[in-house]
């Protein structure tokens, strides 16, 4: 049993048998503070793990008709990169604009928040390939990148080469060809810094598992690396992580922009599509001390997964025409 925030009512909680006893007491804390703030008044609310999270909780929080998803952070934010005031506030933005589910209550700088629960799909990679589902999600990171970008800017490149920085410090274990993955790194800044066009609301992680579909199109949730970037390293991010081909990265940008793409935008994504592949193995490398090895409870082998995402990456600069997509992206 908790006391509700500023009220001296008690709130009843009940938990489902899997949630250990360390576990219950985050969640008690985190929604003595949280349920105050969503307007909801029932007394008795059941708790359900919700499997999955490379990092974070997540709970299914149940009273009558109010459903929420709780999560409770992993409080290795700051290591990541995470602004917890900059992806509220970017959450809130997003739901404003129909792209993102009711950010219902948050606890900042600690992270842990309360979402309003959308019934819905959890999508996979092979979901986000489906035609009418890409179409849907180019629509939806349109609107979302026109959205009123009112946030701090969060960028993929500094995030991962402090990552990597961050590694070579605690003595972590990278690949020996880091000297080239950061000079790709340097030479793709290099090609946006001097282009043309301003930082739009971005996503920043844009993982399968955060796209729901739902009966009257896709939403996005788990927004703490939400600010503002360039649009292109959504979308390359969208691309890498659904693994599309050039047919379906093309229909996504036709979707997004209304039209077909050009050249340069093409090479663009696909430069950002690069960034996105880095990004994961140099969040891999620092995450894997750090972060609850669980693998059955998380599904997730941190180092494998930043080993796939390495050979993404250097799939693609070895590819004999990356020096083309380059010079292309810069037009």
């Amino acid at each position: 049993m908790v006391a509700r925030s500023g009220s001296s009512q008690d709130v009843r909680l009940a938990f489902d048998g899997d949630i250990d006893a360390a576990r219950r007491t985050q969640v008690e804390q985190a929604l003595n503070s949280l349920l105050g703030g969503t307007g909801a008044v029932a007394e008795s609310w059941r708790v359900v793990g919700v499997p999955g999270g490379a990092a974070n909780a997540n709970y299914l929080v149940i009273a009558d008709q109010d459903r929420f998803v709780l999560r409770i952070a992993d409080p290795n934010g700051q290591r990541f990169g995470i602004d917890r005031a900059c992806g509220f506030a970017a959450h809130r933005i997003a739901a404003a604009s129909g792209v993102a589910p009711e950010l219902a209550a948050a606890i900042a700088p600690e992270g842990h928040c309360l979402t309003r629960f959308v019934t819905g799909t959890t999508m996979t990679a092979a979901d986000l390939r489906e035609p009418a589902v890409l179409s849907a999600a180019g629509e939806l990171l349109a609107r979302l990148h026109g959205a009123p970008a009112r946030v701090a800017r969060w960028s993929v490149l500094d995030a991962t080469r402090s990552y990597l920085e961050l590694a070579e410090r605690e003595g972590l274990e990278l690949v020996p060809d880091t000297p080239r993955l950061r000079e790709a790194l340097d030479r793709i800044s290099a090609v946006f810094a001097a282009l043309p066009g301003s930082d739009v609301l971005c996503h920043n992680d844009l993982v399968p598992q955060n796209f729901i579909l739902r009966d009257d199109g896709v939403q996005l949730v788990d927004w703490e690396y939400g600010g503002v970037a360039r649009g292109e390293y959504d979308l390359g991010g969208f691309a890498m992580n659904a693994a599309l081909s050039p047919e379906q990265v093309d229909a996504l940008l036709h979707s997004y922009l209304g039209r077909d793409p050009g050249e340069s935008e093409r090479a663009r994504v696909e430069l950002a599509r690069v960034v996105a592949a880095l990004r994961e193995y140099a969040w891999a490398v620092i995450a894997d001390p750090v972060l609850d090895y669980d693998i059955g409870h998380h599904g997730v082998d941190y180092l494998g997964w930043g080993r796939r995402h390495l050979e993404i990456a250097r799939a693609a600069l070895d590819a004999p025409g990356f020096e083309r997509v380059l010079a292309v992206a810069a037009t």
